[in-house]
């Protein structure tokens, strides 16, 4: 793994007003060796899903599987 950032922090309007949350997530992983690229693509789709489980369990308190998005 190279980085793997979540960053959470308030989001604010042009009054400095708090009105929600921003999220991001930045990763970035190769796994080296003989793994084919379609799988690397693979588990990166799969890896890409975590900040929307996150988001989903800071509203409902709640964990799902999530369909494959893409």
């Amino acid at each position: 793994m190279n980085i793997n950032y979540i960053g959470i922090r308030p989001a604010r309007n042009y009054r400095g007003e708090i009105y929600g949350t921003f999220l991001q997530q930045v990763q970035s992983i190769n796994p080296a060796g003989m793994i084919m690229e379609w799988m690397k693509t693979k588990i990166a789709r799969k890896q890409s899903t975590n900040i929307l489980k996150m988001i989903e369990y800071l509203q409902t308190n709640e964990i799902r599987e999530y369909e494959e998005l893409f």
